[in-house]
Parts: structure tokens; C-alpha cells; sequence
């Protein structure tokens, strides 16, 4: 980065005052913890007060959210304002060798203020660094308020500098697992890539420009909050001129209903006085929470690895051997004429389309833009899938009856043999076992659908946004008519409490087959005919949803429509 010039220095107050109405105002501060991976022997020195272990990113952000001078590598246990008295920055600012420019007056005839830089409550108070008034200072003194006010929305733009960093870079987002001196050049790099990005013109290297040396990783003192007096007075100068401007006080007056509001900087012509016109999220209610943290545990369950979830069938399958030679004690479960039994498992693929259906059907309303011919296209997959489940259970009977004899008669069939109280003696293949792994392979692939499915929210209200705002930006829906973004909006809010509780719903009717099938496994069968009739079913499954729903072959895979939910949100689940 190269070093500030006084010209630079103007050039950056002069956008602060046109943006965010704050003169004399050269840069926001502040600290940003990036976490690492606790270096060895490290002991407590990178342990912050969030209870990770980080180094602090030190930064100061013009108002175009690109970073002025930026120290990097302080241990993460120290305050920023502590770090900030031992930086660079800091001491360059106190011994006034950084090329500020001299006081300039706030107003016209007024007398000459000092340019500052603006931070919260961490930051100490100095003539040349302005920070909030202390809740002890406020109270009905409104004066006092209104300087906090204009100071907290110049502030905001080194918090959204930070969030555009994160956002850009993402590895922010989680632990560095490197050395502190690889974080210090990882941080330096993607803050020098920022700034490039941010810039409005084509980036030139300056073959004078040079990077801040670090500051000194010192075990400091605790920070002293006493100011000077010439501190005060130059806060109070601020307070009373941002009190006088009658201009500016009445803006704030008007524009203080919404708290996002305040922080519009009017320089934007898309964020001047079109207050309401952006839309945003509804409010999260204490109901929404709960059940965002039900679906987000459903879908940790259900949509498990798939090839995880297969192994352990097997294992489970193969294991069964045990119960072949050991007799298992008895549980409510173990008995056949139970209602789980008798209501749910006999009737699985009942339950199974109903359930599937249901929710194939809903979704498609929004993937497919309430399109009949496409939403029967996927209602197909559960035909197929019904011509599969009615193969093979017929088969297995086929399979039983040809092999089988009875015991205590000769060349009758299964019928008759049961019918004159004979015992028939065959290899049964579990159809128990095939239904209910072949029902959960398949209520977990058409439930994949609720991936992403918050994020059509976001993406319709930004085209919306986009579209309102007269921008051409490309998004998921951008080749949609009005009338159709319309009505995929109303319909994608009309099914998603259906979607929910369906989704739901197909979770617990997972959970009691897989819990069927491990009694399953237990009492009933032999272990080689429980593991072919297992085998089957996986097999069925792969061929169809990995294997021709993959392909460019009818049916689509759950989800296809006119846009791939995949391309929404990355998925959270294993493949």
C-alpha cells in the first residue's frame, strides 16, 4: 500500500463529508479477530475473549471500503485500542509524521478542527481520534446523541470493509491452519486484492509504494482511557457542529425510522431518499428460529452420506448373523402384531408414496413455475419406482413358492400346504427388508429438494431489487417475465409451509424405518436372506436415481426444473 500523501488525505475527508456527512474525517478504525489454529507452546498469547485463538487485523478504511494502512499480527488476547497505541499507525498519528494535512475549519468562518479518524469504544479518545460518548454521557442530552449518531454511521464503513473481506475471501470465515507469519502474509495479500477490487480504475503498482512495517508484538500494559483536555474540546467542537447544521439534523430526523437507514450514505444514488423501495427480510420470530433449528437437525439426519448410510446397512446386514445363532431378548418391537408392524411397515409403500408424493408435488409447483406436464414428468420417478417395489416383492414370492416344500406333504403348493397346517420350508427373502431400505433410499433422494430452498427467497427478492432498481443483473431468474417472477413468488410463499411440515413429516417416517429395519434385522429372517433382499433394494435405487435420472434420459432428477436448486446453495450433505 502505498504511503499517505496530504493530497490523500483531503481526497479521502472530502468523500467522507460528501458520503456520510462527517468533515475532516480521514479514515474509520478498527480490529478484526482473524482466528488460527492455536500455534504450538503458544500458551494463552493468541487467546482472545471469545474464547478462540486469533491474530487482529488492525485496519483504516477510506470511504469507498478500501483500506488506507492496515497492522497485522498482534496477539489476539490484546484490546483494540491497545494495539492501536502500539502500532504504527498509532504512533505515526501521535507523533504526527503521517502526512496529515493541518486543521481546516468545519464550516466557512469557522475556526480551524483538526482531521481525525473515528472509532468506538475500544479506541482511546485524542485529538486527532474521535470515539462515541459513554453511556454515563448520555442520558436526555441529545447534543450527545446526535454526535454519536453521525460518528456510528462513519464508523460503520471499516464493519463493512471487514464484511466485504469475509465475503470475498472466504477462508476468513473459519481457523487459518497455518503459522501466524503465513496468517500475517495471507491477510496482507487478500487486503491488497480488496483494494484492487474495489478500485474504480485499473490497478497500477507504485514502484514506490511500500507496506507498513508490522508493529511490535509487545506484552502491553493495560490501555489508559485518560484523555486530554485539547481531547474533549475537539469532540465537543465536532458535537456542536454536527448540532448547529440544521441540514443535517433534519435529515436524521427523517430518515431515523429505520436503523438500516441510518447508515445509507446518500452519495448513492440507489440509497438516497428511497427509503422502503429495497426489499429485505421479513423479521425472525422466536417460532421461525425453532423451526429452522428442526429442519436443520432433520436435514443432519436425513440426508446423512448416502455411501455412509449404505456401508452401515451392509455391516448391519452381514452383523444380523449374529441373531441366526444367538436368540436376542424379546422387546415390544420384536413382535410381529405390533402397530408400527401392522399399520406402518405392512403398509410402507403406502405411506412412502403418500408422503413422497405430497412433497414431490409441492416443490415442483415452484421448481417447474406450476407447470402440469413437468410436475407429472417427476411424479414418474414414483411410478418407476412402484413398478420396481411390485417386481420384486413378486418375485420374491415367485422365488419362495418355486423352492419351497412342505413339510408333512408332498407336491401341494404354499397354499395348501399352510392351509392343512404344514410348516413350508423355503429361502424367504426378506420383503420387510427390501421395503423398508427401498422406502428411505428413496423418501431421502426426493427430499433433497429442501437444499436451498431458503435461498430462493434471497435470489427472488434480489432480482426483484434489480429489476426495480432498472439494473441488468444476472441471476437465477433473470430470463422470467414480471407475470412470471410474480407468480413464482406467490406460489414458492404459498408451499413453503407445506414443504416444511412434509419435509418434517418424511424425517420421522425415515426414522421408523430405519428403526423397523434394525428389528427387522434382529428377530426375524436368516442373514442371507436379509442380505440379498438389502442388496436388491440398494441396487434398484443406484441403477435409478444415480444411474438414469443422472443421464439425459426421462425422468429429471428431484429438483430439475427451469433452474437446478443445486445451483442455489452448495449442499450441506455428503454424496
Amino acid at each position: 500500500m502505498p504511503p499517505p500523501t496530504e493530497e490523500m488525505w483531503k481526497n479521502v475527508a472530502a468523500k467522507y463529508k460528501k458520503m456520510w456527512h462527517f468533515p475532516n474525517c480521514i479514515g474509520a478504525i478498527d480490529g478484526k479477530h482473524i482466528n488460527i489454529q492455536c500455534p504450538i507452546n503458544a500458551g494463552s498469547t493468541y487467546y482472545n475473549y471469545k474464547g478462540s485463538h486469533s491474530v487482529v487485523l488492525l485496519a483504516l478504511v477510506d470511504a469507498d471500503y478500501k483500506f488506507i494502512a492496515i497492522d497485522v499480527g498482534s496477539y489476539g488476547r490484546n484490546s483494540d485500542g491497545g494495539i492501536f497505541s502500539q502500532s504504527v499507525i498509532g504512533q505515526k498519528l501521535n507523533n504526527k509524521t503521517l502526512n496529515v494535512p493541518e486543521p481546516a475549519p468545519l464550516t466557512e468562518n469557522g475556526d480551524p478542527q483538526p482531521y481525525v479518524i473515528v472509532g468506538d469504544e475500544a479506541f482511546p479518545l485524542k485529538s486527532y481520534l474521535l470515539r462515541p460518548y459513554s453511556r454515563n454521557y448520555l442520558g436526555d442530552n441529545e447534543p450527545n446523541k446526535i454526535f454519536n449518531y453521525r460518528l456510528s454511521r462513519a464508523r460503520r464503513v471499516v464493519e463493512n470493509a471487514f464484511g466485504i473481506l469475509a465475503a470475498r475471501w472466504r477462508c476468513f470465515r473459519g481457523h487459518l491452519e497455518v503459522q501466524p507469519e503465513f496468517v500475517d502474509k495471507i491477510v496482507l495479500a487478500s487486503c491488497c486484492l480488496h483494494n484492487m477490487l474495489c478500485a474504480d480504475n485499473a490497478f497500477e503498482p507504485d514502484n514506490e509504494s511500500l507496506q507498513l512495517p508490522e508493529a511490535a508484538l509487545l506484552n502491553l500494559d493495560p490501555l489508559r482511557r485518560n484523555s486530554t483536555r485539547e481531547a474533549f474540546q475537539v469532540r465537543e467542537k465536532f458535537r456542536d457542529y454536527f448540532n448547529s447544521d440544521a441540514e443535517m439534523t433534519t435529515k436524521r430526523s427523517t430518515r431515523s425510522g429505520s436503523m438500516e437507514s441510518n447508515y445509507i450514505p446518500t452519495g448513492l444514488a440507489m440509497r438516497s431518499e428511497t427509503k422502503g423501495t429495497m426489499l429485505v427480510r421479513e423479521p425472525t420470530t422466536v417460532s421461525n428460529i425453532f423451526l429452522t433449528v428442526l429442519l436443520f437437525a432433520c436435514r443432519k439426519y436425513l440426508f446423512f452420506s448416502t455411501h455412509k448410510r449404505l456401508f452401515v446397512y451392509l455391516i448391519l446386514l452381514v452383523a444380523s448373523v449374529v441373531g441366526d445363532f444367538i436368540k436376542f431378548p424379546k422387546i415390544y418391537f420384536a413382535n410381529s402384531d405390533t402397530f408400527l408392524n401392522q399399520y406402518l411397515v405392512k403398509l410402507g409403500w403406502f405411506w412412502t408414496l403418500l408422503w413422497t408424493l405430497s412433497f414431490l408435488v409441492t416443490t415442483s409447483k415452484v421448481f417447474c413455475l406450476n407447470s402440469r406436464p413437468s410436475i407429472t414428468m417427476h411424479a414418474s420417478r414414483l411410478v418407476v419406482a412402484t413398478f420396481f417395489w411390485y417386481f420384486w416383492t413378486h418375485a420374491f414370492n415367485q422365488f419362495e413358492d418355486y423352492y419351497g416344500k412342505c413339510l408333512g406333504s408332498r407336491g401341494v403348493t404354499r397354499s395348501a400346504c399352510k392351509s392343512a397346517g404344514h410348516l413350508w420350508k423355503s429361502f424367504d427373502v426378506s420383503g420387510h427388508v427390501f421395503i423398508l431400505i427401498y422406502s428411505t433410499l428413496v423418501m431421502i433422494s426426493e427430499a433433497r429438494p429442501i437444499i436451498g430452498w431458503d435461498k430462493i427467497q434471497d435470489v427472488l427478492r434480489n432480482e426483484e431489487n434489480a429489476r426495480r432498481e432498472g439494473k441488468k443483473v444476472a441471476t437465477t431468474f433473470s430470463s422470467l417475465k414480471e407475470e412470471e417472477l410474480q407468480e413464482m413468488k406467490t406460489v414458492y410463499k404459498n408451499m413453503t409451509p407445506y414443504v416444511q411440515v412434509l419435509f418434517i413429516v418424511i424425517t420421522i417416517f425415515v426414522a421408523i424405518w430405519e428403526l423397523m429395519l434394525i428389528t427387522t434385522m434382529m428377530y426375524f429372517h436368516t442373514m442371507p436372506e436379509k442380505l440379498l433382499a438389502g442388496i436388491v433394494a440398494m441396487s434398484t435405487w443406484f441403477v435409478t436415481y444415480r444411474g438414469w435420472y443422472s443421464s439425459s434420459f426421462l425422468p429429471p432428477l428431484p429438483g430439475d426444473g427451469f433452474f437446478k436448486y443445486q445451483a442455489l446453495q452448495k449442499s450441506e450433505v455428503g454424496v
